[in-house]
């Protein structure tokens, strides 16, 4: 289970997550109760040894505990998605708002059009196919700006 995974699951369930470098803190929506905390650097790390816990239903403290036994059990590796780019040509415009300058790849054929990925057509790639397409056409694709994908 990925921490995205995790966090979206915690959240539709109405809780209140909190994150930093190590950990993943939940608590009630209105913040007063602290449930537990996961650790995000090791698995089989969490700490839910706390009153407010305890004093959940027990059916409550079964969907948390299932929760927290996938992600803890999810290597450190696999817990974070990998990210994504949109490959932009710096130089090419359509004379109307400049959208259809991303690179679009649909089946096998490459083409240049806009951002939206409908379909077959994909327009966000990771770090690996990137550098597959790099190798693909002996490019290095100078002529496209790497613009991360904001969530």
């Amino acid at each position: 289970m990925t921490t995205k995974e995790l966090i979206k699951q915690l959240k539709d369930w109405d809780y209140t997550v909190k994150i930093d470098d190590d950990f993943i803190e939940v608590y009630d929506s209105e913040e007063c109760k602290y449930y537990f905390s996961v650790d995000t650097r090791e698995e089989f790390l969490v700490d839910t040894y706390n009153n407010d816990f305890t004093e959940l239903p027990v059916e409550d403290r079964e969907i948390l505990f299932g929760l927290i036994y996938k992600y803890t059990t999810t290597p450190v590796g696999e817990r974070e998605e990998e990210k994504k780019y949109y490959l932009r040509h710096r130089w090419l415009c359509d004379y109307v708002d400049n959208s259809f300058r991303y690179l679009n790849k649909s089946n096998d054929a490459y083409s240049i059009n806009d951002d939206f990925e409908i379909g077959r057509a994909k327009t966000q790639f990771t770090q690996k196919e990137i550098d597959e397409i790099k190798q693909k056409f002996d490019t290095d694709l100078k002529d496209f700006e790497i613009i991360e994908v904001e969530e």
